[in-house]
């Protein structure tokens, strides 16, 4: 895996707009047949979606802005997406009932293909296979799954995500990471002049 770097400047708001919009219907259409796909898992797709292509190139694939929930992390674009795909009938909502009593599923139905044109085929590559590993976890595991995310548990209810924390390891480092960050940052002129010797 190519080595993360340093943020990118943000995308434009439209852009952002756009993308989230064609990814969340892409992840709909793709998940259409499985039982366990709904609002929840969404928003965590999206996530890692995001995260993990931040931690690859440095830059995330919708730019959405993400916030910290109580089911996990979700983008703080995602319902006016969610009104604009609806009102421009591109997508509706259904809910499913669940096995267990008294719950429904709540899930985006795509009512037109994705335009896939806005995103590299190396993005949307990289959403399959996300999808993929994804696939056979239910909403719940999913979201504790991104409730290990560092990002998500040093962030306040409701406050922003930022996309840096992908890069955050509650590992030690060993002296010879430390070492290795140290020459790395060197290289790329990250240096402080702390860390100059």
């Amino acid at each position: 895996m190519p080595a993360a770097t340093m943020p990118a400047a943000p995308r434009a708001q439209a852009d952002t707009q756009t993308r989230l919009r064609e990814l969340m219907l892409h992840i709909a259409t793709h998940e259409q047949d499985n039982r366990r796909f709904g609002a929840t898992k969404l928003n965590k797709i999206l996530f890692y979606c995001d995260f993990l292509w931040y931690l690859r190139t440095g830059d995330s694939i919708t730019g959405a802005t993400y916030q910290k929930l109580d089911h996990g992390p979700a983008p703080r674009e995602l319902l006016p997406a969610r009104a604009s795909l609806i009102k421009e009938k591109a997508a509706r909502m259904e809910r499913r009932p669940m096995a267990l009593p008294y719950r429904a599923q709540t899930r985006l139905v795509p009512t037109r293909n994705a335009d896939l044109s806005v995103f590299s085929s190396e993005e949307i590559a990289f959403v399959d296979q996300v999808m993929g590993s994804l696939r056979d976890a239910s909403a719940e595991v999913a979201s504790l799954m991104s409730h290990r995310h560092l990002g998500w548990q040093l962030a306040d209810f409701r406050e922003d995500i930022p996309y840096f924390t992908a890069l955050l390891c509650d590992n030690v480092a060993l002296p010879s990471d430390i070492e290795r960050g140290i020459e790395l940052a060197r290289e790329r002129g990250w240096t402080t002049e702390s860390m100059s010797a």
